[in-house]
């Protein structure tokens, strides 16, 4: 991607925001988390949605909203924090990568990851990109 396509997606799509990442939680695989860029010229927020894998861009996540930022600020975090450079990263809004998963999910097993992901993980927070003030918590 480019920053210019980041900013024309923003400006111009239907729901003003772009799915820059998205990907499967390591230790709790029932998990899924999405960053998205979004806001206005030298006003952009960085939304990080942990939805469970059945459930991606549902609503039915946890969802963390940083506070607005320059955009190159906000895409020198990203770098460091994925350890992807910005040429590297995926538009998953334009690519349809945004379902993750059509089976049957076991019940006790999403409960355990839940559980962790509540208590070990803090909801998220402890898998958050650092150098970020964050605004809106779901804590």
């Amino acid at each position: 991607m480019t920053l210019d396509e980041i900013t024309k997606y923003i400006t111009t799509g239907s729901r003003s925001l772009v799915c820059v990442f998205r990907e499967r939680l390591e230790a709790i695989g029932l998990f899924v988390v999405s960053f998205y860029i979004m806001g206005k010229p030298g006003s952009y927020v960085l939304s990080v949605e942990f939805d469970p894998i059945d459930m991606v861009d549902d609503g039915e996540g946890w969802v963390w909203h940083s506070r607005p930022m320059a955009m190159t600020a906000l895409v020198d975090v990203l770098e460091r924090h994925l350890g992807i450079d910005l040429t590297g990263w995926e538009n998953v809004t334009k690519s349809g990568r945004l379902s993750f998963f059509d089976g049957e999910i076991d019940n006790e097993l999403y409960q355990q990851q839940e559980s962790r992901f509540k208590t070990e993980f803090k909801l998220g927070k402890t898998l958050l990109p650092k150098g970020i003030v964050w605004e809106k918590t779901p804590i």
